[in-house]
C-alpha cells in the first residue's frame, strides 16, 4: 500500500532489495489487465501512482517484477498486488 497524496510520506511505491538485480523490470496493470506503468531501467525511479502524469484512482493494481541481472543466476518473476489509498 502507498499513499501518493503529496504529503511527503509513502508517495511512491518503493521496492527494497533490488540491488542484486540491476536489470529489474516492473510492470503494473489495472484491474482490467491494461498496462498502466512500466519501468525497465532497474526500477531506479519509483512509481508515483500516476499514468502519463495523471493520478490513478484509489484501488488495487497488479504487478509483475522481473528480477534480472543477478550474478548468482537467481533471476525470476515476482507477481502480486499493490494498493493506492489516499
Amino acid at each position: 500500500v502507498f499513499t501518493p497524496n503529496g504529503d511527503g510520506l509513502n508517495d511512491t511505491w518503493e521496492i527494497f532489495g533490488l540491488y542484486g538485480y540491476p536489470d529489474t523490470k516492473v510492470y503494473i496493470y489495472n484491474r482490467w489487465g491494461s498496462l498502466i506503468y512500466k519501468n525497465e531501467d532497474g526500477y531506479k525511479t519509483f512509481w508515483d501512482g500516476k499514468r502519463n502524469g495523471i493520478d490513478m484512482p484509489v484501488g488495487t493494481y497488479y504487478y509483475i517484477v522481473k528480477l534480472s541481472g543477478s550474478i548468482d543466476h537467481s533471476d525470476r518473476d515476482v507477481t502480486g498486488f499493490v494498493a493506492i489509498i489516499r
